[in-house]
């Protein structure tokens, strides 16, 4: 709710609604940092509280998958893996084909649906 009042340019509200999250969240009396003005920087605290809230929830890629239709919130991932001492680097840029999960392809055979492309 706060993230839809902050893009409608209603800060004030946005504001206050996530104050009302964060109090029942934390034990101490929580108050919005009074430095945060301007409707991206309200914009962009918002989504990170959102993204403490994601997280073990497992559905923090439908949110980057959402968040990367704008071009300020868009985010390139990066998977460094090493394996017998050899660094391997995965990335998954904004926008991907890869976001789209492929449907089973028996479903595929049995409905006559198109496959997502990848």
């Amino acid at each position: 709710k706060s993230e839809c009042l902050a893009r409608k340019g209603e800060l004030n509200m946005a504001k206050a609604t996530l104050e009302v999250l964060l109090n029942k969240r934390f034990a101490k009396e929580y108050v919005f940092p009074s430095a945060l003005k301007s409707q991206d920087e309200v914009l962009t605290y918002i989504l990170q509280e959102r993204r403490k809230e994601l997280i073990f929830r497992g559905i923090r890629v439908s949110d980057l998958k959402r968040l990367n239709r704008d071009q300020k919130f868009q985010k390139t991932l990066v998977r460094k893996i090493v394996r017998d001492g050899v660094e391997k680097s995965y990335t998954l840029p904004p926008n991907d084909l890869r976001y789209q999960i492929l449907i089973p392809q028996d479903v595929v055979q049995i409905t006559g649906m198109l496959q997502n492309p990848r």
